[in-house]
């Protein structure tokens, strides 16, 4: 699936289908094949994302975490591909990338009348208009979603370009 496709699906889909349809929920995964230093100075400039944790460098290399502003959603950040990205999924080229953003709804803080679901939907939002402003290399390996696992439905998988 194409991103700008995916992203406006997802905004139209409700909070209570995001998981099912979209795979959207908590360990969401992005890999990008872009600079680690770049992304994280973007991400920081856009005024929504601050940098909470800079767990330094850890084989094999560097985690930052973001927190997203209004709440919810910790970005966490690493200059290499996560092990269980996705990458066993046909398609899927570990060498085609080399860094992974996992979405995590570990913030206390909430946003009001917003499920924790739609919160990372809106940061999938940014991340992917950002992919897309830049032309970046990128893929959503869970974006699938759960109900299109069986049969396995792979052309749900989003890459860009």
């Amino acid at each position: 699936m194409k991103l700008r496709e995916y992203l406006d699906s997802v905004k139209e889909c409700s909070d209570k289908e995001l998981g099912n349809e979209y795979g959207i929920y908590d360990n969401f995964s992005i890999l990008l094949n872009a600079n680690f230093e770049t992304v994280i100075n973007d991400l920081e400039n856009f005024g929504n994302y601050k940098l909470y944790l800079a767990e330094g460098v850890t084989p094999p290399g560097k985690i930052l975490n973001l927190n997203y502003l209004p709440g919810v959603v910790n970005l966490r950040i690493l200059n290499w591909v996560m092990p269980g990205s996705g990458l066993c999924i046909e398609g899927i080229e570990e060498k085609n990338y080399n860094m992974t953003i996992n979405l995590h709804s570990y913030q206390d803080r909430k946003i009001d009348n917003t499920s924790d679901s739609r919160a990372i939907a809106m940061v999938v939002g940014d991340v992917g208009e950002y992919i897309l402003k830049n032309n970046i290399t990128a893929c959503f390996p869970k974006s699938r979603g759960d109900k299109h696992h069986k049969p396995a439905d792979y052309t749900r998988i989003v890459f860009n370009p």
